[in-house]
């Protein structure tokens, strides 16, 4: 065997001694975890959930097909809209949720918006911006500033909400419908503040 060959080996089994030595590492990691499942059997608003967020007390906030869960590690605690309590959520499906700087939630339903006060533990709604032909009420946030929260309202108007004063501003109105509940990428959407695009 030559020293070229000597070292091609070397090398093969150096890289090999380094795979083996990444999957142990990798195996370890993966031991670490656990997966905990909750059901509506636990308290869970329904089963079938389109959106988390886990606030900054800890708190983990799952939007379902029939409300609001907040769950704190034990149990859960479930928010439904409430005939004629205009403090209450405004709609059972939830579609997104977002924090703000000031750590008030705001929730996205199928009947509108809904900024959670943490400190009151009440709800202030805002009903959408319905645009001509449009069946549409959700408002879904997807992007926070440390001003703003931007929404994308009756699936063609993108909308801002002061954070402070709670006023509504209307950044655009689009040339096409987005069907907010059937399309990822809205509540995936970002907003670059310098080139004030989204």
């Amino acid at each position: 065997m030559n020293l070229t060959e000597k070292i091609i080996n070397l090398c093969i089994l150096c890289f090999i001694s380094c795979f083996c030595i990444a999957q142990q590492s990798q195996e370890k990691n993966f031991e670490t975890y656990r997966v905990v499942t909750r059901k509506t059997e636990d308290g869970l608003a329904n089963g079938m959930a389109f959106c988390m967020l886990k606030d900054k007390n800890g708190f983990l906030w799952i939007g379902t097909k029939d409300g609001l869960s907040r769950f704190d590690g034990n149990v859960f605690k479930n928010y439904h809209p409430k005939n004629n309590d205009p403090t209450s959520i405004s709609g059972e499906l939830i579609e997104g949720i977002k924090e703000d700087s000031l750590h008030n939630l705001w929730i996205g339903t199928d009947k509108g918006l809904s900024r959670y006060d943490i400190l009151a533990d009440t709800f202030t709604n805002f009903l959408p911006v319905l645009e001509k032909d449009s069946l549409d009420n959700s408002i879904v946030p997807f992007w926070t500033t440390n001003d703003e929260v931007l929404c994308i309202e009756s699936d063609s108007v993108i909308t801002s909400f002061n954070i402070h004063s709670l006023k509504r501003k209307i950044v655009v109105r689009l040339n096409h419908r987005i069907h907010a509940d059937h399309d990822i990428g809205v509540r995936n959407s970002i907003f670059e503040q310098a080139t004030n695009t989204i």
